[in-house]
């Protein structure tokens, strides 16, 4: 699989899901524990994303949720989604 995203609030978890429509790939709060990140190429974390797990390789995070949405749908046009 290609990506997983992860986040720890609502807010961040609006955004995920959003990324998560255009990339098509699952969300997970990063706060519960999750032993298959290793099956992903690309592990997203959103926003302040509190304890994200080790496998985390793309951070998206603004000074504010605008901002912080701003970067994912940037993210997912560099990807062409």
């Amino acid at each position: 699989m290609d990506y997983i995203i992860q986040y720890s609030n609502s807010t961040d978890q609006a955004i995920a899901e959003i990324m998560a429509d255009r990339l098509n790939c699952p969300t997970i709060n990063c706060l519960r524990p999750y032993a298959f990140y290793s099956q992903y190429k690309t592990v997203i974390a959103v926003g302040e994303a509190k304890n994200k797990s080790g496998y985390t390789n793309v951070e998206i995070k603004g000074k504010d949720r605008k901002e912080t949405l701003d970067k994912a749908i940037e993210y997912c046009e560099k990807l062409g989604k």
